[in-house]
């Protein structure tokens, strides 16, 4: 009975817990990199440029773990990790930007499974940002399902079924960028994966 008791006390924490992390994980990762130019650059956006993966040393990248948790503790939880790759800092529409492709992934974790495993690629697309403006402004491109198809059969490519996991950045992204007047847009030589973003006219100093 006791035993009981502590389950459903686990099932309960797990419902309150996903319904605090309700916020959307793009949301937050916005607002940790607006934190960042506030609290770590004095509010210098050009301090973004100066960011690099620990990883990757050569990446400029903008990480968000644990931007959304779920799922039941212990016996099955989650985490949605974002990861945003600074791909281009230009001029569009007489406004300074900063253009990130940014994937989401969620890792699911099984019984008493520490660290969580089996990651998997649930959306990338492009996100820029000025801060010309009064205050930050994002846009935010839409997700492509075809892109992702794309993105995670390249990076399956030559391992068994039981190993199918997918992460972003997987480290062989070959990714080419083009602006064109308002519009944007990033395509990964590997998988083909192309993504796009236009940059609305009525933004502008």
């Amino acid at each position: 009975m006791r035993r009981l008791q502590i389950i459903v006390l686990l099932i309960f924490a797990g419902l309150i817990a996903g319904c605090s992390s309700a916020t959307k994980p793009l949301s937050r990762w916005q607002t940790s990199v607006e934190s960042y130019i506030i609290k770590q650059a004095g509010g210098n956006y050009n301090a973004l440029r100066n960011v690099n993966s620990k990883d990757r040393p050569s990446q400029k990248s903008f990480r968000l773990i644990n931007a959304k948790s779920g799922g039941i503790p212990i016996i099955a939880s989650s985490q949605t990790d974002v990861n945003g790759l600074l791909l281009a800092h230009c001029t569009i529409n007489g406004n300074n930007w900063y253009i990130f492709l940014v994937g989401t992934v969620k890792y699911d974790g099984k019984f008493k499974n520490i660290p969580l495993d089996d990651p998997c690629v649930k959306d990338v697309r492009l996100i820029a940002l000025t801060g010309d403006l009064d205050s930050p402004v994002w846009v935010v491109g839409s997700s492509n399902d075809t892109a992702l198809d794309q993105y995670r059969i390249q990076q399956t490519k030559g391992r068994s079924k039981r190993n199918s996991n997918s992460t972003f950045p997987s480290g062989y992204e070959a990714l080419e960028l083009a602006i064109t007047d308002q519009q944007i847009t990033v395509v990964d030589q590997q998988s083909q994966a192309q993504w796009t973003l236009s940059i609305p006219a009525e933004i502008m100093n």
